[in-house]
Protein backbone atom coordinates (compact mmCIF):
# COMPACT_ATOMS: atom_id res chain seq x y z
CA UNK A 1 0.00 0.00 0.00
CA UNK A 2 1.33 3.41 -0.68
CA UNK A 3 0.81 6.36 1.18
CA UNK A 4 0.83 9.56 -0.07
CA UNK A 5 2.08 12.36 2.69
CA UNK A 6 -0.04 16.17 2.42
CA UNK A 7 -0.98 19.04 4.52
CA UNK A 8 -4.13 19.23 2.15
CA UNK A 9 -6.31 16.57 3.20
CA UNK A 10 -7.66 16.06 6.75
CA UNK A 11 -8.63 12.41 7.44
CA UNK A 12 -11.86 11.81 9.91
CA UNK A 13 -13.03 8.46 11.58
CA UNK A 14 -16.96 8.72 11.32
CA UNK A 15 -18.21 5.75 13.23
CA UNK A 16 -21.10 4.71 11.51
CA UNK A 17 -22.55 2.32 13.96
CA UNK A 18 -22.80 5.42 16.64
CA UNK A 19 -25.14 6.90 13.88
CA UNK A 20 -27.07 4.01 13.45
CA UNK A 21 -27.98 3.42 16.93
CA UNK A 22 -28.32 7.35 17.07
CA UNK A 23 -31.13 7.21 15.17
CA UNK A 24 -32.55 3.91 16.83
CA UNK A 25 -32.72 5.77 20.16
CA UNK A 26 -34.33 8.49 18.40
CA UNK A 27 -31.83 11.01 18.83
CA UNK A 28 -31.79 14.22 17.24
CA UNK A 29 -29.78 13.53 14.10
CA UNK A 30 -27.51 16.51 12.38
CA UNK A 31 -28.07 17.12 8.70
CA UNK A 32 -24.43 15.43 8.29
CA UNK A 33 -25.68 12.49 9.99
CA UNK A 34 -29.01 12.04 8.05
CA UNK A 35 -26.77 11.79 5.16
CA UNK A 36 -24.16 9.38 6.47
CA UNK A 37 -27.56 7.21 7.49
CA UNK A 38 -28.80 7.34 4.19
CA UNK A 39 -25.70 5.53 2.40
CA UNK A 40 -25.62 2.94 5.19
CA UNK A 41 -29.34 2.00 5.60
CA UNK A 42 -31.33 -0.33 2.72
CA UNK A 43 -34.73 0.38 4.99
CA UNK A 44 -36.98 2.31 2.99
CA UNK A 45 -38.77 3.16 5.49
CA UNK A 46 -35.53 4.57 7.30
CA UNK A 47 -34.62 6.70 3.79
CA UNK A 48 -38.57 8.29 3.76
CA UNK A 49 -38.27 8.97 7.88
CA UNK A 50 -34.69 10.53 7.87
CA UNK A 51 -35.29 12.82 4.63
CA UNK A 52 -38.48 14.32 5.94
CA UNK A 53 -38.09 17.86 4.70
CA UNK A 54 -34.90 17.82 3.28
CA UNK A 55 -35.16 18.82 0.24
CA UNK A 56 -31.54 17.42 -0.93
CA UNK A 57 -31.96 14.31 1.22
CA UNK A 58 -35.14 14.03 -0.92
CA UNK A 59 -33.24 14.27 -3.85
CA UNK A 60 -30.20 11.73 -3.14
CA UNK A 61 -33.13 9.06 -1.60
CA UNK A 62 -34.96 9.17 -5.15
CA UNK A 63 -32.15 8.56 -6.94
CA UNK A 64 -30.93 5.45 -4.59
CA UNK A 65 -34.13 4.42 -5.11
CA UNK A 66 -33.73 4.66 -8.74
CA UNK A 67 -30.51 2.18 -8.19
CA UNK A 68 -32.36 -0.46 -6.42
CA UNK A 69 -34.01 -0.42 -9.94
CA UNK A 70 -30.99 -0.83 -11.97
CA UNK A 71 -30.54 -4.64 -11.91
CA UNK A 72 -26.98 -4.65 -13.16
CA UNK A 73 -26.38 -2.21 -10.16
CA UNK A 74 -28.08 -4.49 -7.71
CA UNK A 75 -26.02 -7.03 -8.69
CA UNK A 76 -23.20 -5.93 -8.14
CA UNK A 77 -24.05 -4.14 -4.87
CA UNK A 78 -25.20 -7.07 -3.69
CA UNK A 79 -21.94 -9.08 -4.81
CA UNK A 80 -19.92 -6.71 -2.63
CA UNK A 81 -22.14 -6.89 0.31
CA UNK A 82 -21.09 -10.96 -0.10
CA UNK A 83 -18.06 -10.18 0.12
CA UNK A 84 -17.57 -7.68 3.26
CA UNK A 85 -20.00 -10.66 4.96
Amino acid sequence: MKYIETDDITIYHVNLEKVKKMYENNEPLSKFEKSLLLLCTDDLSVLDDICKGEKDLEAVKNKLIELTKDEEFMDLYNSVKEDTK
